[in-house]
């Protein structure tokens, strides 16, 4: 016997019921959708990312290792970003490029390059230390004296500390950069340079003339009080003013750096050769040159950083002067 197929009747109010019924279900996906797109975006808002700049041979690593702070801004939704360098200019100069939040570097190499966007404040300096940094020249070298740099090929970081000393010294002997043949270099590439005689001299500073002085490289006499020689520490202002918990937990964690450095200096120096080209001999070296301790910016500070300037228009290193207080975070300016 033959089946027969019974046509299914749909009634009416079914048919009303199963429309409604999609356009529930398709609205219900969208809202769902939409609400999980939310929840992502919302959590995106609240993960921020703090780019620091930094160079290899640097006493950041030991920031860089601390795991606490790691944990601690991660629960804060905040995530350093750490990015290698091979000098502070380098690093300055991304910053003005909005590449860098947050950096170390010489206190001159704000005054040389410091651009009106983005806006880069002064967040807090490291002491003076005008005698860890030198120009440096081979054991068997003909150059006795500053006078004796005369038509020689001098390496050196461009818009660096070294930079502006190398100028303060040339000054004294009556000389100018003019009178020198300038290499731009990298301090790391300096030394093998000044090695091989590729330059005639290299002016450094710390950890690298420890390096050059371990190295059996001679030190000009030459007095270094012209320049102050501080590290200072810039940030980016808008970072700043999003996320100034963050920043004040970084500065902290420097600070506690700077402890260790001082309390413990083996232990720094063991921890820092494992993650630098710099031995512990020379990291104990770098230690006894330099000072540590971390402050920030005071009236007295942002006078030095202003005869900086003064010190490059007259030197004819920068075109003109400008105001060092517009660099200045507001809250260092009402202290």
């Amino acid at each position: 016997m033959e089946k027969r197929t019974v046509p299914l009747i749909k009634h009416p109010a079914m048919i009303a019921v199963s429309k409604r019924m999609l356009r529930f279900l398709s609205l219900f996906c969208i809202c769902f959708g939409l609400l999980l797109a939310g929840c992502s975006g919302a959590g995106a808002e609240r993960t921020k990312i703090i780019r620091i700049g930094y160079i290899k041979d640097s006493t950041l690593n030991l920031v860089k290792a601390n795991q606490n702070l790691t944990k601690r801004l991660k629960k804060a939704k905040t995530v350093i970003q750490w990015i290698q360098y091979p000098d502070d200019s380098a690093i300055f100069a991304a910053m003005n490029k909005g590449r860098v939040d947050f950096a170390a570097v010489g206190d001159a190499v704000p005054v040389f390059q410091h651009a009106d966007k983005p806006k880069i404040d002064y967040l807090a300096a490291e002491p003076p230390n005008p005698n860890a940094q030198g120009i440096f020249v081979r054991k068997n070298s003909p150059i006795h004296s500053l006078k004796d740099l005369r038509k020689k090929k001098i390496g050196y970081e461009r818009f660096s500390n070294q930079h502006f000393f190398l100028a303060q010294m040339l000054k004294t002997a009556h000389l100018s950069l003019t009178d020198i043949h300038s290499v731009y270099i990298t301090p790391e590439q300096g030394l093998y340079q000044l090695k091989s005689g590729s330059i005639d001299a290299l002016a450094v500073g710390e950890p690298y003339q420890s390096k050059a002085l371990s190295s059996g490289f001679m030190k000009l006499a030459a007095q270094s009080s012209f320049q102050s020689n501080r590290d200072v520490y810039v940030v980016n202002d808008s970072i700043y003013r999003k996320d100034k918990t963050a920043v004040d937990r970084i500065m902290a964690a420097i600070q506690q750096a700077d402890g260790t450095i001082q309390t413990n200096p083996h232990t720094a120096a063991a921890l820092l050769k494992e993650k630098t080209d710099v031995s512990h001999l020379q990291w104990l070296s770098v230690f006894d040159d330099k000072l540590f301790g971390t402050l920030s910016f005071f009236p007295g500070m942002v006078r030095e950083q202003q005869q900086r300037v003064d010190d490059l228009v007259s030197l004819k290193l920068i075109k003109k002067r400008y105001n060092i207080g517009n660099y200045i975070l507001s809250s260092a300016r009402q202290q």
